[in-house]
């Protein structure tokens, strides 16, 4: 097996993953616990709300690669400066596990790495590597989408992810027609809620940035949003046995709208 962080993958530099320090007995999955409580006289919970308790974390050794170093196996202080100036880093960055014999999925964790010696003697023989992600679940590559929207036409976009609930996507959506309002929404979500933007222009491209930012920018630099928007940023929904969103659009417009779906498969 090997890996990739921030780009770059640990075969690029020469190193494999030592594979005893991959295998664990029990490798958390999914660790949701459910918040609950017991009214009086009454022997049955209830639910009040859930948490994860940790997020997601694994150690491994990586060692030099035999068929690239020949001659010595041990590693330099140059070597763990040449590793550690890749591995450990101030700002989480993506890290995917690579496994020639599944090429079909992809399972991405942002994460920030821990880098340990491993001595043998006087020497050392490879990095214990602790990968911690930020989140208690991996997530899918980057599924995008685009597509001209003609005024309530629904366009259908089957969500990929294993976490019920809502999925804020980036979206950018460019205006066909000049409009006092461009109305955004999704059929299958069961509160009706629309994304409203009034005052839009032919070929203005307004974009709203989803998970974790919830930001909208207008290419018309005196469009006034915060005056303009509802606040009401689109969202994909996502139900067991229900995952088909129906897009729509008042005005016509190309739209173009990407996100990550979550993936509950351990680290």
């Amino acid at each position: 097996m090997d890996f990739i962080f921030d780009g770059v993958a640990l075969s690029d530099l020469g190193y494999v993953i030592a594979y005893d320090g991959l295998v664990s007995e029990n490798a958390v999955v999914s660790g949701m616990t459910y918040n609950t409580i017991k009214p009086a006289l009454y022997d049955i919970s209830r639910k009040v709300g859930h948490v994860y308790d940790a997020n997601l974390t694994t150690t491994f050794n990586i060692i030099k690669n035999p068929c690239v170093y020949k001659d010595t196996f041990n590693l330099s202080n140059d070597d763990i400066s040449e590793l550690t100036k890749w591995l450990v880093r101030k700002q989480y960055k993506w890290f995917r596990f690579v496994d020639d014999n599944d090429t079909t999925d992809e399972v991405w964790f942002k994460v920030q790495n821990t880098v340990e010696k491993i001595r043998e003697g006087e020497n050392i023989i490879g990095l214990a590597i602790t990968v911690n992600a930020n989140a208690p679940y991996g997530f899918t590559r980057i599924t995008k989408d685009s597509w001209s929207s003609t005024s309530m036409t629904p366009y259908d976009i089957v969500v990929h992810s294993d976490e019920e609930g809502y999925i804020y996507p980036d979206i950018t959506i460019v205006v066909q027609q000049t409009s006092n309002s461009l109305n955004l929404w999704n059929k299958s979500d069961i509160e009706s809620r629309h994304s409203i933007v009034k005052n839009v222009t032919a070929g203005e491209i307004i974009t709203m940035r989803g998970n974790g930012v919830q930001q909208i920018t207008s290419s018309i630099e005196d469009h006034d949003l915060s005056s303009d928007f509802n606040y009401n940023f689109f969202r994909l929904c996502n139900q067991f046995g229900k995952y088909n969103n129906q897009i729509c659009t008042n005005i016509p417009c190309d739209i173009t709208l990407s996100y990550r779906g979550i993936r509950k498969v351990g680290l």
